[in-house]
């Protein structure tokens, strides 16, 4: 089990959305990190590079399921603040770890950010309903998973089934602890 920070300690001062984002983008590289170790227990993947773009296809789902989970929580001009900068560490830390892999040259933010552009109207044609996201949403994130990994056979069906609904899981365990909030379910 993954274990990640989702409490702040008991005398700690309060946080801003901000840090609260920051927190989470790293717990959001945490669970998409584990995330790949556990599919390639299923499947296999070829490279590092390979590997970074399935984190990069975790990343862009979990920063569009935390929109959905966030609305009703959060004020409009909340949420103006807080996403924004969570995609901003995301891609920090994608950045931090695209230079481990493939060296300084190869750091370029456009391609990830135009993925979390890309993405976000991917999961807007997509109904988030039901606790996990439900097939419809999933099946975005399923279908992108499988792309970034050549199309192996029954990628999409263990991401539907398994590897999404937990994610899905874990990223509201999070939000709940670090903003102290129940995130919906949907009916």
């Amino acid at each position: 089990m993954l274990r990640i920070k989702n409490r702040w300690h008991r005398q700690a001062k309060s946080r801003s959305l901000t840090e609260i984002a920051q927190t989470l983008g790293f717990n959001c590289w945490r669970i998409a990190a584990n995330a790949v170790v556990e599919l390639e227990q299923e499947f296999t993947t070829e490279t590092y590079s390979d590997r970074l773009q399935i984190v990069a296809e975790y990343l862009a789902f979990l920063l569009q399921v935390t929109d959905r989970l966030i609305y009703d929580q959060l004020s409009a001009d909340e949420r103006q603040q807080f996403i924004p900068a969570l995609a901003h560490d995301m891609v920090n830390r994608f950045l931090d770890n695209q230079r481990d892999v493939a060296g300084e040259a190869a750091v370029q933010p456009e391609p990830f950010i135009d993925l979390l552009n890309q993405r976000a109207a991917d999961y807007a044609e997509a109904d988030f309903t039901g606790e996990d996201g439900g097939f419809p949403f999933l099946n975005v994130f399923a279908h992108h998973v499988a792309d970034a990994m050549h199309a192996q056979q029954w990628v999409c069906e263990y991401m539907i089934d398994i590897g999404a609904p937990k994610t899905v899981q874990q990223l509201r365990h999070n939000l709940a602890g670090l903003l102290h909030f129940q995130t919906p379910n949907a009916e």
